[in-house]
């Protein structure tokens, strides 16, 4: 995260000289990085949300199973 930081400061910073070369280098941000460090973010929520999945605990665990199929009514 830091680096790709790092990388669009520096693409900028070298951008500064020529306009054509800051428009591009926009639309390099805007396509390139802005899509990774969403990916990262998302896949990061993702990750932490099966963790806290993984610890909560397991409720009526020490009841009985219910049958799927139901068992047919007898006629009277």
């Amino acid at each position: 995260m830091k680096l790709l930081i790092l990388l669009s400061i520096l693409i900028l910073t070298q951008a500064r000289e020529d306009p054509v070369k800051r428009v591009l280098t926009f639309i390099e941000l805007e396509l390139i990085v802005f899509p990774i460090v969403l990916a990262i973010v998302v896949l990061g929520m993702w990750k932490i949300h099966l963790i806290k999945n993984m610890w909560k605990p397991v409720e009526n665990c020490s009841q009985e199973l219910k049958p799927l199929v139901r068992e047919p009514e007898c006629e009277p």
